[in-house]
């Protein structure tokens, strides 16, 4: 990242999303293909709290997401995707995995918050109660 004194691109409760060319719906972050949706601040086209999706993920660097554009840090997790990531019984015990810090972010979060999507059902950006 550079070292400009430009405001890091925050997202926060934010959801992996696959968006192949057919549908699209929340993924484990294994998945090819992804991209992250939530809401954004100190974006430079964007006001603060727009539910965006971003471009294509290039690289995760811990809480670090970067695109082909910008880097956007990570800033809490959707619930209902934390809940959904446990449902789905996705877990990365090596620290040395460059997911390992979405895999424990995912485990912190209170897992009690109602399911908002599936696998199957698209959503935009997600919400937390």
């Amino acid at each position: 990242m550079s070292s400009s004194s430009a405001p890091q691109v925050v997202l926060r409760n934010w959801c992996i999303m696959h968006i192949p060319s057919k549908g699209s719906g929340i993924a484990i972050p294994s998945a090819s293909d992804i991209r992250l949706a939530g809401n954004v601040y100190n974006h430079p086209s964007n006001p603060d709290g727009t539910g965006i999706t971003t471009s294509l993920i290039v690289q995760f660097n811990g809480l670090e997401a970067i695109t082909a554009s910008r880097p956007y840090t990570l800033d809490g997790m959707s619930k209902a995707y934390a809940r959904w990531l446990s449902e789905q019984n996705f877990s990365i015990d090596d620290p040395n995995h460059p997911l390992y810090e979405i895999s424990c972010e995912a485990k912190r979060i209170n897992a009690d918050a109602p399911i908002t999507a599936t696998a199957d059902a698209p959503i935009e950006a997600p919400t937390d109660a």
